[in-house]
């Protein structure tokens, strides 16, 4: 199945954690909020006013404690009464844990099945980019490219925006 056409020009926030972290919701609307800024101050002159991407944030835990943080904003804020809650922000992350993650069950040739290999490995450094090379057919882009060619060659314009 391929990527769903709202996913497929939305990006990607990804942060790598290695231990637990209370904040972690906070920081990510902190990083989405930045993102969105920069995309925004960015548009070509003839998109600006458009709305911007849905952003898609990701937290990859490769920690060996298993993770505990509550993955959306509303578990960090005092519950205040219906008349308030509308003004809080409201962002959830998608929490990955690739130390528990069943790597075999993702998809194949998917960047995040090796990743989850490989912290699932137990394997020197030079073994690690050794299998990283070796695949790097998962690194490819699978969506609106042919084969081979790098994420974005068939568009044109900043940021692959043009069409």
């Amino acid at each position: 199945m391929g990527c769903p056409s709202l996913l497929a020009d939305s990006p990607v926030l990804l942060e790598f954690q290695a231990q637990d972290d209370r904040s972690m919701a906070l920081r990510v609307l902190t990083c989405t909020a930045l993102l969105l800024l920069e995309l925004a101050r960015n548009q070509p002159p003839e998109v600006a006013g458009e709305r911007l991407p849905a952003v898609l944030p990701v937290v990859l835990h490769n920690g060996t404690e298993p993770w505990t943080a509550a993955p959306d904003m509303g578990s960090l804020i005092t519950p205040v009464g219906p008349w308030l809650a509308p003004y809080q922000p409201a962002q959830r992350f998608n929490l990955i844990d690739l130390q528990r993650v069943a790597a075999d069950a993702l998809p194949h040739r998917n960047l995040l099945r090796a990743v989850a290999r490989l912290e699932q490995a137990s394997m020197t450094l030079v073994e690690r980019v050794a299998a990283v090379s070796a695949g790097g057919g998962a690194l490819r882009c699978r969506h609106r490219c042919a084969p081979g060619r790098p994420a974005g060659a068939d568009r044109s314009g900043p940021a692959g925006r043009g069409r």
